[in-house]
């Protein structure tokens, strides 16, 4: 049975792909925040962490412990993150270390030793949620500094992608232009929710993509 590692289980995001990888038939190791708990139905596939993903020692220890017990993660997908508004007056320190801190910090301390682990047994598919924000400046003007936290995957997937490319180890990032969630809807209820991408979607490639026979050429993955 193939294992695959979700992090951001809580969020909308998460919470379907954790439901999908689980019907095809996948083991899912998923990550919620401190204090928090899967709000799903229980799964004898499931095994759900609380843990806070900015602690790289706490990170570490957990994922030494994870790949001890689950020889082989063949999937990684990188969903926690977060978003908060900054224009370019607005935009301070502590905003940037915000934003460093939940959509590069969280992805980099669980990717970096998963891409290893991954590269140790010749196989493996990583996973990032870009912005659209982060490849076209012109429309950051009011999300700087996460803009800025998000354009920090595309290179860090590029070095993996770079580094696994003689033991069959991918990375991707899907570029959403905005993720149609109700928390979303919520924020922009004027917005036309027909032109957002689904969650259902997204889910779909990533587990077309995490089986190890099959790879787009494409790893920037444009969903606008």
């Amino acid at each position: 049975m193939p294992v695959a590692l979700i992090t951001g289980a809580g969020g909308n995001l998460g919470q379907v792909a954790v439901s999908q990888f689980l019907q095809k038939g996948w083991t899912v190791l998923a990550t919620v925040s401190p204090g928090k708990s899967w709000p799903g139905n229980p799964h004898p596939n499931l095994h759900c962490y609380a843990i806070d993903l900015r602690n790289q020692a706490a990170v570490s220890d957990w994922l030494r412990e994870v790949f001890v017990s689950w020889n082989h993660i063949q999937a990684g997908l990188l969903l926690a993150g977060g978003f908060a508004p900054a224009s370019l007056q607005q935009a301070d320190g502590t905003s940037l270390k915000q934003m460093l801190a939940l959509n590069a910090q969280t992805a980099w301390n669980v990717a970096q030793p998963l891409a290893l682990h991954m590269m140790n047994r010749n196989n493996g598919r990583i996973f990032f949620i870009g912005a659209r924000t982060a490849l076209h400046p012109e429309n950051a003007a009011g999300a700087l500094t996460y803009a800025f936290s998000k354009s920090l995957l595309f290179r860090f997937s590029e070095a993996i992608n770079h580094a696994g490319l003689q033991h069959n180890v991918r990375s991707y990032v899907l570029v959403p232009n905005i993720i149609d969630t109700p928390d979303n809807r919520r924020a922009m209820p004027s917005a036309d929710f027909t032109s957002w991408v689904k969650p259902e979607y997204m889910v779909e490639i990533m587990i077309r993509l995490a089986d190890s026979g099959y790879q787009s050429e494409e790893t920037v993955l444009r969903l606008y």
